[in-house]
């Protein structure tokens, strides 16, 4: 039912985004005849539910026309944003104007400004098919000295799918492979929540074989996805999926907590109970919650994604104030450390503005 009241509501709002473009868009660009004005209507009612049409078409049937018709509507769903936002400047600059009494040709400037987004939208694709190495150092209590200068790898929120395919695994696999790590975390939504074809997209990772091992923990979208379904299209890969479970890491603690499933109440505080507190730990957890809770447990290492930090600015505000400021980066306090992954891959629209997707290096001392 939750997910049902999300998706009306974020239709709704959608809809009503349309809606103030064509009449801002009539009135800007002088759209006075009825055809222009059907015209417009027309595309912009059709765009409007694209994106809902395109999700729903995409969990019925998996083909390249279907794929191509939704990669288009999350394209468009992330213009629709800067669209939104630079038409909404348009409409301050002209109500300043008019106040001022000075004269301004606002159908350029609204031009100019639908410009600007497509720009920037383009640079939004650009830079999310291109993930960047992100290097870190994290000081762990009481660390075995085979530990020091050993390093990790964590990826996050791949969100393999209709959009991010076996192309773009080969290409983070790659990044991974020249790096050479000793342990690979992959801390959930690996995949995305659709397709048909994930033991393919996520085949390149048979071709690593870290000394320490892959680790798995699932994310939000691998319960969309089933459980059931994303195990078995990693069971010919070599990873250790770790469903509430503890392993042995050459004397660090290993435990890997799995996202709830829908209506499940998760009990963390017994999940920690198996960290012995006196041992260095590394806690995978999908999303950055719950941090006294950690910090109570005696955790030193949380890795953590699921924020995407807004993935797309100026959302990056929104992640910021409910995650508290944990929406991104390396936090420390004491002995406890927490790194919130960007993510390496994107959900909906294909694009990134607010930050760089990215493939993380650990390095302990």
């Amino acid at each position: 039912m939750g997910i049902i009241i999300f998706i009306t509501i974020a239709q709704l709002i959608i809809i009503l985004a349309h809606t103030f473009l064509y009449y801002s868009w009539a009135h800007f660009f002088h759209f006075s005849n009825p055809a222009q004005l059907r015209t417009l209507g027309i595309i912009l009612g059709i765009l409007s539910i694209s994106f809902l049409s395109a999700s729903l078409l995409v969990f019925w049937r998996d083909n390249i026309i279907i794929k191509a018709v939704y990669y288009l509507a999350a394209i468009w769903l992330g213009l629709l944003l800067y669209l939104f936002l630079t038409t909404l400047i348009a409409c301050i600059i002209e109500g300043a104007v008019r106040l001022s009494g000075t004269n301004l040709n606002i159908g350029i400037v609204a031009g100019i400004l639908v410009a600007a987004s497509i720009l920037y939208s383009v640079y939004g694709l650009w830079n999310a098919s291109n993930p960047r190495t992100r290097h870190i150092t994290v000081a762990i209590k009481n660390l075995p000295p085979s530990w020091k200068g050993r390093t990790a790898v964590q990826i996050s929120d791949v969100h393999l799918g209709t959009i991010w395919g076996r192309r773009f695994m080969e290409r983070i696999i790659g990044k991974i492979a020249e790096i050479k790590p000793d342990m690979l975390f992959i801390t959930g939504d690996l995949f995305d929540g659709e397709g048909d074809d994930m033991a393919g997209e996520i085949a390149p990772l048979k071709s690593l074989s870290p000394p320490l091992g892959t680790y798995f923990i699932t994310g939000n979208h691998e319960t969309y996805l089933g459980i059931a379904k994303t195990v078995k299209a990693l069971s010919d890969i070599p990873l250790t999926f770790l469903d509430d479970q503890m392993v042995d890491l050459d004397g660090v603690q290993l435990l890997g907590i799995s996202y709830p499933l829908a209506g499940e109440h998760k009990n963390l505080d017994s999940t920690l109970q198996v960290l012995d507190p006196e041992k260095p730990s590394i806690v995978l957890f999908h999303s950055p919650v719950h941090i006294e809770l950690f910090k109570r447990h005696r955790v030193n290492l949380q890795l953590a994604g699921h924020t995407h930090q807004g993935q797309i600015w100026p959302l990056n505000y929104i992640t910021d104030k409910v995650y508290n400021g944990y929406d991104r980066g390396l936090h420390l306090d004491g002995d406890y450390n927490l790194y919130t992954s960007v993510g390496t891959g994107t959900w909906g629209p294909p694009m990134r503005t607010g930050n760089h997707p990215e493939i993380v290096v650990i390095t302990f001392k």
